[in-house]
Formats: C-alpha cells, sequence, structure tokens
C-alpha cells in the first residue's frame, strides 16, 4: 500500500492512477463455470508464470490463496484496494500474487482468470501501464492468452474484449457537495 502513504506533485488532486489488464487462458472455460480442479491448475500456471520466471520482478511477489485466509483479511484486502469483491465470492478457487510495495496485485479466477492491476500515487497512469504491460509479458511467456485477431484479448465480459485494459485515477474533489456542484443520492 506503498501508493496509498506516498505524496505527489499533484497538489492532492490526483490521489492515484491504476491500470488494470483482463486476461484469460486460451481453450479454457472463465471463472464463473470453472470447476476446482481446473482453477488450480489456473493458480498454479499463474503463480509459475511469475514465481519461477528469471525477472527481478518474480522475487517481489507472495501468493495467497484466499481460501486459507479469514473473511476479515480478506476484507482488509478489498479496503486497501489489493482485491476486489468478486474475488471473496469465489475465495474455494482463487488466488492473488502481491508485490511487496502492495501496489501490483495479480487476481486469479476473479470474472477473468487473470487481473492484473498496478496502483501509483498521483497521476502516473504511463508508468503504472509500462509496469502492468512488463508483468503482462512475464506471464504471457509461459501462459496462452485467449486471444482473437479480430477482436482482441477475450473476456468474460464484453466490455472488456479487445485491450482489456481499464485506465483510471482517483481524484480528490473537495466541496463538491457543499457547493451542490454534486449531489449525492
Amino acid at each position: 500500500m506503498a501508493w496509498f502513504f506516498s505524496k505527489s506533485s499533484d497538489e492532492g488532486i490526483v490521489l492515484t492512477s491504476r491500470i488494470r489488464l483482463a486476461r484469460n487462458i486460451d481453450n479454457t472455460p472463465f471463472p464463473h463455470i470453472l470447476d476446482k480442479q481446473n482453477a488450480k491448475k489456473i493458480v498454479e500456471e499463474v503463480k509459475a508464470s511469475i514465481l519461477e520466471s528469471n525477472s527481478a520482478i518474480s522475487k517481489d511477489f507472495d501468493l495467497i490463496n484466499l481460501s486459507d485466509i479469514s473473511l476479515n483479511e480478506k476484507m482488509s484486502m478489498v479496503e486497501k484496494h489489493l482485491i476486489s469483491r468478486d474475488l471473496i465470492n469465489r475465495s474455494d478457487i482463487s488466488a492473488v500474487l502481491i508485490n511487496k510495495d502492495k501496489n501490483v496485485s495479480i487476481m486469479i479466477n476473479e470474472e477473468d482468470h487473470i487481473r492484473l492491476q498496478v496502483i501509483y500515487p498521483g497521476f502516473k497512469l504511463k508508468e503504472a501501464y509500462e509496469l502492468a504491460s512488463r508483468i503482462d509479458d512475464l506471464i504471457e511467456q509461459r501462459v496462452n492468452y485467449a486471444y482473437d485477431t479480430r477482436l482482441g484479448y477475450l473476456t468474460s465480459c464484453p466490455t472488456n474484449v479487445g485491450t482489456g485494459l481499464r485506465a483510471s485515477v482517483m481524484l480528490h474533489l473537495p466541496a463538491l457537495t457543499i457547493t451542490k456542484t454534486l449531489i449525492i443520492l
């Protein structure tokens, strides 16, 4: 969670930048219809692609099987933006790889087989994308992604088909509700 405590040069407006990539493994059912045996294979395959690589990045990650931790630990990870609530709902078949700085997490068997996210403090979308792309390339050295030459990366939700990329920033916009510029229902 280094991103949370870091100061940025964006005057406090842009709190964080986030890049998320959605990927699936070729010729494998999407997570919502996976049996436990195939889910375990996917966890092992993704784990090996990171932890058994020759990359310096590989030494920074730890694997956590969600079935091995308490609900409180899972909720703490959700609050720290390391995992999603959807991943908790699939705790029996899912895992997460988290780097030591806690700004990179690779959710395994969430809505898609792989949900890679990188979070940086401030407005650093380019830097976040570059790290996400390096990790994505590292995984792809050992994992065959579901990819169509016309459609791009195949995902369980049609809105993510193509690049599988989502870029976002979290903004601090004080006084919007007080000034009635933004109304929360």
